[in-house]
């Protein structure tokens, strides 16, 4: 079973540089970030990172000189290079996996997928000192972050029992489970938003409202993954391991009920335009075909937001088997799904069905912002 997830984080940076007198180079500051230095000088954040070769997530240093004029690029960027593909060294592999053969290198390998090297690392979860063996298996596509998930065909679900009478999609066994945590107060059905009413389906609100029985009490949502795992082995199901599950539920322990989100149309909107301009393309991934990321969606349709992130998730018909996934969040070592749902300072959310996207049925957008 697989799993479609994403999530993106905003890129923060944390002494005083001194300023570079050539121009269309900026000089990071503490304080500074991506988008106030964006602001600066009127451009795109995508800009900024095409022209600085950054990953999405890739960490940025106190005194780093940034790129911010296409056409001012100093000399030593202009020096030529000989590639790494160009070497003859390099071919793709199908599928989202590649195996190292002798002599290539997470450089190599980072620019033959058209990443960053920090980027190719991140989501092999592999460090600045590892060098790739002959035989590895790595991650070619982060993509892979966002997982879906099903056996023979999009209705032979891994670890759900298929519905043979094809009206009514499954249900998972551990959906009426009687809520014993200590929240006396749990999470109720919002149907209005900080701009007014949504226009989100039931099915959406259903999503929302299962994000926020989670948020609401998340130490009494440990009885809903103890079900689904349990369910997963009875079924002989999607393998969950065990070790990862364990984390989660320390984790959960140790939260206090989190803000309950409200819908937000505007929020709604944006994870509707992406779900849309996507569609036609079968692409899974959070850049837009105009380049932007999540929280440039979530604040260019919502003036007061100031940030906003996104999840991504597929292949199940169940909402609360969608959510178990992400938060579990098996094989990213970042855990960036599960951080997102649980993330503290969220006050507002949208969550938009997109139906099938390519390959990928039951393909969800989940919105945060505050």
């Amino acid at each position: 079973m697989t799993i479609l997830i994403i999530a993106c984080s905003s890129m923060y940076l944390q002494a005083q540089c001194l300023n570079t007198p050539r121009t269309g180079i900026h000089i990071i500051q503490y304080g500074d970030d991506l988008y106030k230095i964006a602001n600066l000088y009127n451009i795109e954040l995508q800009d900024i990172m095409t022209w600085n070769k950054l990953g999405y997530n890739q960490p940025l240093m106190l005194c780093q000189e940034l790129i911010v004029r296409n056409n001012s690029t100093p000399t030593e960027y202009n020096q030529p290079t000989e590639t790494f593909t160009s070497r003859g060294l390099y071919t793709k592999q199908g599928g989202k996996k590649h195996r190292v053969v002798a002599g290539q290198s997470m450089a190599g390998l980072a620019e033959l997928y058209g990443y960053s090297e920090a980027r190719f690392r991140e989501f092999n979860a592999m460090d600045n000192n590892y060098q790739p063996q002959t035989g590895d298996i790595l991650l070619s596509s982060d993509c892979t972050c966002d997982r879906i998930s099903y056996t023979n065909g999009p209705t032979d679900y891994a670890g759900l029992v298929k519905n043979t009478n094809n009206k009514d999609p499954y249900t998972p066994p551990y959906t009426n489970i009687t809520n014993t945590g200590t929240n006396t107060n749990p999470p109720t059905t919002h149907t209005n938003s900080s701009d007014g009413a949504t226009s989100m389906s039931s099915q959406e609100m259903e999503m929302v409202n299962e994000i926020n029985l989670l948020r609401g009490n998340p130490s009494g949502y440990i009885q809903y993954v103890d079900a689904y795992v349990n369910e997963q082995r009875r079924t002989d199901g999607f393998p969950v391991d065990q070790a990862v599950v364990n984390e989660l539920k320390a984790e959960l322990r140790q939260l206090g009920p989190l803000s309950i989100l409200t819908p937000s149309q505007c929020i709604y909107q944006a994870a509707k335009e992406h779900g849309i301009d996507q569609k036609p393309t079968g692409d899974v991934n959070h850049q837009g075909r105009d380049g932007s990321w999540p929280w440039d969606r979530v604040r260019k349709a919502c003036s007061n937001m100031q940030d906003g992130n996104e999840n991504l998730v597929a292949g199940t018909p169940s909402v609360r088997t969608a959510v178990i996934l992400l938060l579990i969040d098996e094989g990213i070592p970042t855990r960036g799904h599960r951080k997102t749902l649980l993330k503290p300072e969220w006050r507002y959310v949208g969550c938009y069905n997109v139906g099938t996207v390519g390959s990928f049925p039951h393909y969800w957008v989940q919105n945060f912002g505050y």
